[in-house]
């Protein structure tokens, strides 16, 4: 009963903000529009693989994660994550081995509807689903003692998603691009060859939901190209035919609109426009996080405010917390405010609006504030190599005015991977489909 109530809530909770996109384009009334829809979905798919919002990097509450901040946002569907205990420094803070995998509701819904997660009309189409996520986060210390044993949980909720292309914040821009891409010349040839393909294939193998719904002579009419034409055009028509497009025929639609969206090559001021306005929007959202110890170690619970916004090239992120960490010995609790800004930019800017940027570096600084413990400081430098979208190297360096362990200073660096299952497979999908 309680689980029928959670996924309830669940599913009232994603459906309070569904795009304008996806209301258009959930149903669409003829080819054309349907063509057109997934075109633009992969536009959106493509925009959407380079926001920096989504967090690859283990929470920051794990002992030897990478960043000091928590991003705004998960990955779309799932990423991973590992710090070797080898590639880290030596320091007063213990080094571990830490692990991370997050995933979103979204890659629950797909499996759940039976759709593949990375087509693009599903992908926009089910955007809220992708605000939610959950992290697990092992963290195995050198020595495998018991006690330093810990792991590591999180949730996040996303109460904005203005960087999302198909937001309705930016419908305009997003459809300046989506015009003129519709406006270069190859994307009516494209259709031509997609109404013919589809023609030939009805004409092979009846489309079955066409002829219980009583219309497949409508559909054929006196088997003439006009007949068909007509027909793809009826909205009560194609209706039915849409429900007998299969795999083959979504796969020969996204290969013959390559030649419109590799057009996308001419459109760099209307789609940089976009990128800058798209990764310029604040984001606000909600964690919950905590670190539970296998041994005697106090386990830490952690309530947060993620808040993150774009300054020209730069990317700010804050974090404002309360942490609670509740003790297992006889040492007294501790009750701390925490406070995180966090500051990235492209060292090198990319050639292409649609290509990643492969060096960023970032600094961070963090205060805590409790009561009966004196202030913690820490400062964070980061170098962030992009391999490919979706395979990040983070090396940073942090220093500390004193550790949990000793009231010392210390400074620790930290070098580990990030892999973002669903920009990585972007990735590779869009060389095939842009020219470079």
């Amino acid at each position: 009963m309680k689980a029928r109530l959670v996924i309830a809530a669940l599913i009232v909770l994603v459906s309070c903000a569904i795009p304008s996109y996806a209301q258009n384009c959930a149903s669409p009334p003829s080819l054309n529009e349907f063509v057109f829809c997934r075109l633009q979905a992969r536009l959106a798919h493509s925009l959407s693989g380079l926001d920096g919002a989504k967090q690859g990097e283990a929470p920051s509450i794990t002992t030897n994660s990478t960043t000091l901040a928590d991003k705004s946002a998960g990955p779309d569907v799932l990423a991973a994550s590992v710090n070797p205990s080898g590639l880290s420094s030596k320091s007063r803070v213990p080094d571990t081995t830490d692990t991370s995998v997050t995933a979103t509701l979204y890659g629950i819904y797909s499996e759940w509807r039976q759709k593949q997660p990375f087509d693009p009309l599903f992908y926009s189409e089910s955007m809220p689903w992708r605000r939610l996520s959950f992290s697990v986060a092992p963290s195995y210390p050198e020595s495998a003692a018991q006690a330093k044993q810990s792991v590591s949980y999180g949730a996040k909720f996303q109460i904005s998603h203005l960087r999302d292309p198909l937001d309705r914040s930016n419908n305009d821009a997003f459809q300046s691009v989506s015009g003129a891409l519709r406006a270069a010349g190859s994307y009516a040839n494209d259709y031509q060859a997609i109404e013919q393909h589809l023609r030939n294939e009805y004409q092979t193998h009846p489309c079955q939901a066409a002829v219980d719904a009583g219309i497949a002579g409508g559909l054929m009419g006196d088997g003439t190209e006009g007949a068909f034409i007509a027909a793809m055009a009826n909205p009560d028509v194609f209706v039915h035919f849409r429900q007998c497009m299969n795999g083959a025929d979504m796969a020969f639609i996204d290969s013959h609109t390559s030649d419109t969206f590799a057009a996308l090559s001419i459109l760099t001021p209307q789609l940089a426009d976009l990128l800058k306005r798209v990764q310029a929007a604040p984001q606000v959202a909600l964690s919950f996080l905590s670190k539970i110890s296998a041994g005697t170690g106090s386990n830490l619970y952690r309530s947060e405010i993620v808040m993150e916004r774009g300054f020209g090239k730069i990317d700010s992120t804050t974090n404002a917390s309360f942490d609670f960490s509740n003790s297992k010995t006889t040492k007294p609790n501790k009750d701390t405010f925490r406070f995180v800004e966090d500051l990235e930019v492209p060292a090198i800017p990319p050639k292409k609006p649609l290509d990643p940027t492969h060096l960023n570096i970032g600094v961070s600084g963090e205060g805590d504030w409790g009561t009966s413990q004196t202030p913690t400081y820490k400062a964070q430098g980061k170098v962030k190599f992009t391999l490919i979208n979706g395979l990040d190297v983070p090396i940073v360096v942090t220093y500390s005015n004193q550790t949990s362990a000793a009231k010392l200073a210390d400074l620790k660096g930290v070098m580990g991977f990030a892999f973002d299952f669903e920009k990585i497979a972007t990735a590779f999908h869009s060389r095939s489909a842009v020219p470079r």
